[in-house]
């Protein structure tokens, strides 16, 4: 049993084109499947994001990687970030970990995969009376509601790997650690891909602050943090992030930059 359904796009919310997915998701639920009565309009469907950078697919491994995990087991996720649509990329329904994701297999769960590990997917067909442009409505949410009723004739043959996209590893050069800015948050922090395990020697490097010592107490930067660049402990416990200081446009922050 699937007990909840969650939504994440870069469709915005101003265009009704997430509206649109919805009523396709709940006009199929109400028509029931095999499993019987149908949930009716009462079942969950979770709205986690719909700003996520338009057609950003490492933008959204990230997220995917970092947001869905804590859900209770078995929760599908609908994931709509798909600048291949119309294309020949394909759509697959996978479970990695304890959960469930439908998307287009463009790389956006590849980092998920990492962390948690594929235990199987499928390749979803593509039905021939789809929009070119709205697979969205058209394809992946008639395919969840069908999930929810325990119809999986949607599902096609198994797929052993997805799509992987190289994602950024950190490096050492002769400036010193080099890192990528991987995320920007709505506070504005930095989220790197500096791993925790560096944590000694960037504290070796910056200096023995309370701040330094600390995993992120709070966030106020002070001038020897700006200058130092201090990394402190994230909340999702895998990379680095860094207190912006305002100090400029975010725009112009530089990709890269090593720590010295």
């Amino acid at each position: 049993m699937i007990p909840l359904v969650t939504l994440t796009t870069d469709f915005g919310t101003a265009s009704g084109y997430v509206a649109e997915v919805k009523g396709a998701f709940f006009r199929r639920l109400l028509a029931g499947g095999q499993g019987g009565s149908p949930p009716g309009c009462s079942y969950p469907l979770i709205d986690l994001a719909h700003d996520l950078p338009p057609h950003d697919v490492t933008a959204a491994a990230w997220f995917v990687a970092s947001s869905c995990f804590g859900f209770p087991p078995g929760t599908l996720h609908v994931v709509v970030i798909d600048p291949g649509v119309g294309t020949d990329r394909p759509i697959v329904w996978a479970e990695i970990g304890d959960q469930q994701f439908l998307s287009p297999d463009n790389g956006l769960l590849s980092l998920a995969v990492a962390r948690h590990g594929l235990r199987q997917a499928r390749q979803v067909p593509v039905p021939g009376f789809s929009s070119a442009t709205f697979h969205g409505r058209d394809v992946f949410a008639p395919t969840a509601a069908g999930l929810v009723t325990g119809d999986s004739s949607a599902l096609g043959s198994p797929v052993d790997e997805l799509v992987s996209l190289p994602w950024p590893q950190p490096r050492e050069t002769p400036a010193g650690l080099c890192g990528e800015v991987i995320h920007v948050d709505h506070f504005g922090n930095l989220i790197t891909n500096l791993p925790a395990s560096l944590l000694p020697r960037l504290q070796r490097r910056v200096g023995s602050t309370a701040a330094a010592r600390r995993s992120a107490g709070w966030w106020a930067p002070t001038a020897r943090q700006r200058q130092a660049a201090l990394w402190l402990w994230s909340a999702h416990r895998d990379f680095w992030k860094s207190p912006w200081s305002g100090e400029g446009p975010i725009d112009n922050l530089p990709p890269r930059q090593a720590l010295p």
